[in-house]
């Protein structure tokens, strides 16, 4: 138990929340952070009125640094999207930064706005903005997949997930999805992988 999350959740007045997250170690404890996640965005984000705003991340830190769970964290991507204007707001606790291929082809990266959760007392995070236009790609993803590893011990890497975005951007999004899929699995060739795989995937229309 414990590992990758990820949750799609509708909001009011035509919104829409992403959230990919990954929580260090396995068993119980990681089961214990997974279910505090859980609830807590349950809580703050249920409601037409609800918005995504840095206080979230901050409660969310207290709360599991409170826990005393040791060498136990949280990286966590949120993606707030605005299905009308395109306006995309996001906070990202230490998690592989989001990948947004425009679509004129610029790559641009939605990093990290603050450290893991449950880390550091204190730790303060910082809500980014920027528009999603038309055409636009959003690959949220966990380091299951740019972790993935061959027989040679190489990794799948950054790179070749870019690389796969860009060469297939036109694809409908579930079979891109299964194509990076199956890249990572050939990548591999049969080597066991240690950690999970999430991927998910947004294009504005």
């Amino acid at each position: 138990v414990g590992g990758d999350y990820f949750d799609v959740r509708p909001l009011g007045e035509g919104r829409v929340v992403l959230v990919v997250a990954d929580v260090s170690g396995k068993g119980v404890p990681a089961a214990l952070m997974v279910a505090t996640l859980h609830s807590a965005l349950l809580l703050s984000l249920d409601g037409g009125d609800s918005s995504v705003d840095a206080g979230l991340f901050r409660g969310l830190n207290r709360h599991l640094v409170d826990l005393s769970l040791p060498n136990k964290f949280i990286t966590l991507l949120l993606v707030e999207l605005d299905l009308g204007n395109g306006c995309l707001r996001y906070l990202n606790a230490g998690h592989n930064p989001g990948l947004l291929l425009r679509a004129d082809g610029e790559l641009e990266t939605l990093g990290a706005s603050g450290p893991p959760l449950g880390l550091l007392p204190g730790a303060d995070y910082r809500l980014d903005t920027l528009i999603l236009r038309p055409g636009d790609l959003l690959c949220l993803y966990s380091d299951g997949i740019t972790e993935c590893s061959s027989p040679a011990d190489e990794e799948f890497g950054v790179h070749r997930l870019e690389e796969a975005l860009r060469r297939r951007r036109a694809r409908p999004l579930p079979i891109l999805g299964q194509e990076i899929e199956a890249l990572c699995r050939d990548f591999a060739q049969g080597q066991a992988q240690g950690d999970d795989q999430t991927l998910v995937l947004l294009r504005r229309s």
